[in-house]
């Protein structure tokens, strides 16, 4: 098992593999630029506004191009402590969304609890 850290927003998530597929996220979301919004998107020649419906034929291919960048999350493997308290953590979370959940929305809910549970019992 594996924490691993999103790129984006420094939160965690466990991980089967350790591997996380690259993705693509605005460049500004990582940091670069350094402008703020205002001034992102207002001045002459700007992006015009941060909903995409009211950029329709202002934003362009080299602008989504140069503007989007390779992100990956970083992982690291757990003990087998760590293992075991990541694995009740989300199990508890788990259980907690499957008491407040509709029964129509419980099956997805239930066959994660019982993963979760077949991992608990090496723990």
């Amino acid at each position: 098992m594996y924490a691993c850290v999103r790129a984006t927003d420094q939160t965690t998530y466990l991980s089967e593999n350790g591997y996380p597929e690259p993705y693509l996220v605005p460049f500004g979301i990582v940091g670069g630029g350094g402008m703020s919004l205002s001034q992102a998107y207002g001045p002459p020649g700007g992006a015009g506004a941060s909903a995409p419906e009211l950029n329709r034929g202002r934003v362009t291919p080299g602008l989504v191009g140069r503007n989007f960048v390779w992100v990956q999350d970083q992982c690291h493997e757990l003990t087998p402590a760590e293992t075991c308290h990541a694995l009740r953590d989300e199990y508890d979370k788990n259980e907690t969304k499957l008491r407040r959940s509709f029964k129509s929305d419980r099956p997805p809910l239930e066959e994660r609890e019982a993963t979760l549970l077949a991992q608990l019992r090496n723990c």
